[in-house]
């Protein structure tokens, strides 16, 4: 399954990031699957406004969360996980998308700010 990138879905996919089919380690006789349906991403848009960033934002928000809930912190001999780490990276990532999102909009605004004098100006008088 390919993914077109000039959609805003695939484009979502590139912030996410989610490009990568994924086999699922539970039942390898499935077929692999992206970590979001194309229905999840368009209810993310929907939610956002067709914002793709803020879109992306909230869905590495949720994966985040996912991640604090079910990793924590878990330790075996040889390997440590660290869900809080990994999930406040994610939220790093997250923030950063959706300041991007606001600076886009704020220099698209349409308004010009033009600074105001208080004072009349009368010529007659220089």
């Amino acid at each position: 399954m390919a993914i077109d990138y000039t959609t805003d879905i695939g484009k979502m996919r590139l912030l996410i990031p989610d490009t990568v089919l994924l086999d699922d380690p539970r039942d390898f006789s499935k077929d692999p699957e992206y970590l979001f349906t194309d229905e999840q991403l368009a209810g993310y848009l929907s939610i956002e406004n067709g914002s793709i960033k803020r879109a992306a934002s909230r869905a590495i928000m949720a994966i985040a969360t996912t991640e604090a809930l079910i990793l924590k912190v878990l330790a075996t001999d040889d390997k440590t996980t660290d869900g809080a780490k990994l999930a406040a990276e994610l939220r790093q990532h997250a923030k950063m998308l959706r300041d991007e999102a606001e600076q886009e909009d704020i220099d698209s605004s349409e308004f010009t700010y033009v600074p105001f004098n208080g004072i009349p100006v009368d010529f007659a008088w220089r």
